[in-house]
């Protein structure tokens, strides 16, 4: 299967990463993987929006339950760190149950709010629904006909005609090393 590289510094592109899908965040000029999200935050790429869904996300204005943050959630519900797939419903029953047997104001606050973690899991989870059949067709045709190769200036120049500032510290060959030792392995 072909290697993906997700060029983001968006923790949204996080539920999208997979044995053979990384990401590049040119910010931080550093490549995450799977593994790193894991040991981070504590949860698995799988269940990372599910996670979101409650903690919610400043960065885009999408409010959250108060008191939820990665650690809290991760701690009190660690299923989320496993690779098998947890919904919010998941969460919010587990929740009614836990607090039919101890009241938590964490537990409370999430119950208090049901419609907030559902809404976000909406507004977070990246799919092709809102795609058009041409433009899944568009992706797919590029995905199986993209050529693999080093072009450094091509790739600065997408990179730049994308809107993505290039600083001349900014060494894109750290890209290219990670990828052609990815290609090596296969």
């Amino acid at each position: 299967e072909r290697q993906v590289v997700i060029c983001s510094a968006d923790q949204d592109m996080h539920q999208l990463l997979r044995e053979n899908v990384i990401q590049y965040t040119p910010t931080g000029k550093k490549i995450i993987t799977h593994e790193d999200v894991v040991k981070r935050f504590g949860i698995s790429t799988t269940n990372f929006v599910t996670a979101r869904a409650f903690i919610g996300d400043k960065s885009d204005r999408i409010g959250g339950i108060r008191g939820v943050g990665f650690k809290t959630i991760a701690r009190k519900f660690p299923q989320l760190g496993e690779d098998a797939f947890v919904s919010v419903d998941d969460i919010l029953n587990e929740c009614k149950l836990r607090n039919s047997q101890k009241k938590m104001k964490l537990y409370e606050s999430i119950l208090a709010q049901p419609d907030v973690p559902k809404l976000n899991w909406r507004l977070m989870y990246l799919d092709i629904s809102n795609l058009s059949a041409e433009h899944v067709k568009q992706l797919n045709y590029r995905y199986d006909n993209a050529q693999v190769g080093r072009n450094k200036i091509a790739f600065i120049k997408t990179m730049v005609a994308e809107g993505l500032h290039m600083p001349g510290h900014i060494n894109p060959d750290l890209v290219w090393l990670r990828l052609s030792s990815i290609e090596r392995e296969q």
